[in-house]
């Protein structure tokens, strides 16, 4: 992942990569459930 240095991306290509990776670390999270 690109290193924004901590701004906040509006652009729908950060947003959707965003996404992304969040619903990887929910998933990895409850796998361990």
């Amino acid at each position: 992942m690109e290193n924004q240095g901590g701004r906040m991306v509006s652009t729908p290509t950060a947003l959707f990569k965003r996404v992304l990776y969040f619903n990887n670390v929910c998933q990895e999270i409850f796998s361990s459930f």
